[in-house]
């Protein structure tokens, strides 16, 4: 019996060990496997996928010091005041949100500068590496992407409008749910008589799928795209804003892509285990 229970306590021990060990080092700093099996559970990928998360991490966190970008608590509680606002909440209620799911507040704002250091490492990026396309670059952009800035004549919508933007989050993440608060109604809408700016946001939302949720004078929008009819190509002119900001997303991603990418190819990562 004696020998039973050291042996559980030795294996136990050693389970341990291996959980809390050492499995891969970046730069001289570690990631631990329980490091590696958390990001896995969390984010529901496989071990290898959350080692590579937490090895641009590790480059990321360390980048970020070096180029000593910050963000001070006035920063941060600004961002979180905004960041509430935009959901229609005080920031004492998404506190409450917050601490019902089972999360501490504490934590919650931990997260939340990590995303605003890293937004602004990405803003430093783009910064140094993106220059204004040219007029030729716009017009060549806009012709091999020619679908994207065309339109359907007509789009048959379903709108709904609340108050309450978590009720549109609800009927977002279940159609058929019945959430009061939220008035809905189905419309053709032709294309023509509408703004740009509204035509280009349906032609971007895929049929069977919705739009963000929009802000719309004191309450907010949602629209459902059921089915688009016709299709034709809307002039550079009018959607010019639209292509440069549609061409300087993809150029801004590369930017950082290829950043990250030499980050990595510099930096001494050691797999242990």
């Amino acid at each position: 019996m004696k020998k039973l229970l050291l042996a559980i306590i030795f294996s136990g021990y050693i389970f341990a060990n291996m959980v809390d060990g050492i499995a891969i080092i970046v730069n001289n700093e570690p990631i631990t496997i329980f490091d590696i099996v958390k990001t896995s559970r969390i984010l529901n990928i496989s071990r290898q996928k959350a080692a590579q998360i937490l090895i641009e991490q590790k480059l990321q966190d360390a980048e970020i010091k070096r180029l000593g970008i910050s963000v001070d608590e006035f920063d941060l509680e600004d961002a979180i005041e905004k960041f509430a606002k935009e959901r229609g909440l005080s920031v004492d209620e998404l506190k409450n949100i917050i601490t019902q799911k089972g999360l501490s507040w504490q934590e919650y704002k931990e997260n939340f500068k990590k995303e605003l250091l890293k937004r602004k490492f990405y803003e430093h990026i783009v910064s140094k590496n993106l220059s204004k396309p040219t007029d030729e670059e716009i017009y060549n952009y806009y012709k091999e992407n020619i679908d994207k800035f065309s339109i359907p004549k007509y789009v048959e919508i379903i709108k709904y409008i609340s108050k309450d933007k978590s009720a549109l989050e609800k009927i977002k993440s279940n159609p058929l749910a019945s959430v009061n608060g939220v008035e809905s109604d189905s419309e053709r809408v032709d294309v023509s008589k509408i703004s740009p700016k509204f035509a280009y946001l349906l032609q971007n939302t895929k049929e069977g799928s919705f739009t963000p949720i929009i802000p719309f004078s004191d309450r907010f929008l949602l629209i459902f795209v059921q089915k688009k009819i016709g299709n034709e190509p809307l002039k550079f002119e009018e959607v010019k804003n639209g292509v440069i900001a549609d061409m300087m997303n993809k150029k801004r991603e590369k930017a950082i892509k290829d950043y990250l990418a030499k980050l990595k190819a510099k930096a001494k990562i050691k797999i242990i285990r």
